[in-house]
């Protein structure tokens, strides 16, 4: 059952003991294969966000570079796309999942932090309990180091700062080979890009 989507709750925010967040996964949770594509076939990417009109978008400019999309308006569904079913959402310091066997259908997953009902470093900490090793790449307002360090302790590998340019959307995809480094290039000349992602230390 996903928590209440009021903002002030504990399931609304990010929960204490970060520190410890980076611990291995329980014992009971069984890694999933990581997605493999077929030859000749797409990227997939999840993209995650709760206002329509950032993640149509964000999915537009990740669809120009060859990529198949799907959306999720939540930590919840987010977490629900990627086949991972939640015991206890409430659970310090990562939210305790079940047991997982199957790939997890997409090859990145883009994560944005303040969301109602599940947020996404809650969303962050349960894809990582439940095994997953895709790229998680958090997308955030928030420029302060330390928010930034907070999605990092969650498990994500990378976080973008909001308004994400074509430059640092393109860079970050082909650092995580899901495209290749044929253009770095983005947006018209002169246009002003936004900084390189963040990294996991």
């Amino acid at each position: 059952v996903a928590p209440s989507a009021r903002r002030g709750s504990l399931n609304a925010v990010s929960m204490p003991g970060a520190a410890a967040d980076r611990e291995s996964p329980p014992s009971h949770v069984v890694r999933p294969a990581t997605t493999t594509r077929a030859p000749g076939t797409k990227p997939h990417a999840l993209i995650v966000d709760d206002v329509p009109s950032n993640r149509m978008l964000f999915g537009l400019h990740v669809k120009k570079l060859g990529i198949d999309v799907t959306e999720a308006e939540d930590g919840a569904k987010a977490v629900e796309a990627c086949g991972v079913e939640v015991l206890d959402w409430t659970a310090v310091p990562r939210p305790a999942v079940a047991p997982q066997s199957s790939a997890i259908p997409f090859d990145l997953i883009f994560m944005d932090s303040v969301m109602p009902n599940v947020d996404g470093l809650t969303a962050t900490r349960a894809m990582r309990a439940a095994g997953c090793t895709q790229p998680i790449i958090g997308v955030t307002g928030n420029a302060l180091e330390e928010d930034q360090r907070a999605f990092h302790d969650a498990g994500a590998d990378a976080v973008l700062t909001k308004p994400v340019s074509r430059t640092a959307l393109k860079r970050t995809l082909v650092e995580y080979g899901i495209i290749d480094d044929d253009d770095l290039a983005g947006g018209p000349p002169g246009a002003p890009s936004s900084p390189a992602p963040s990294r996991s230390p």
